[in-house]
């Protein structure tokens, strides 16, 4: 029991993290991140709104952003 309230507390810490992350991002990088990692939103959320290429190109930058504020 004590180790599960152990691991509950690191992913509430996680959490916190990552939440203090997405709220200092540009808000295109929020969209990104959001709606392909956290959200859980349809896989082609963006299929309307952007090319192919646009939404690799826009999600990789999303990714290092995140990762920069991160610091992985």
């Amino acid at each position: 029991k004590e180790g599960d309230e152990k691991e509950f507390e690191e992913l509430k810490k996680f959490k916190k993290r990552v939440d203090l992350t997405v709220a200092v991002l540009k808000p295109i990088t929020k969209l990104f991140i959001k709606n392909s990692y956290i959200d859980n939103s349809d896989d082609c959320w963006w299929c309307n709104i952007y090319s192919r290429s646009t939404y690799y190109r826009y999600r990789r930058e999303a990714v290092e952003e995140f990762l920069y504020y991160f610091k992985v």
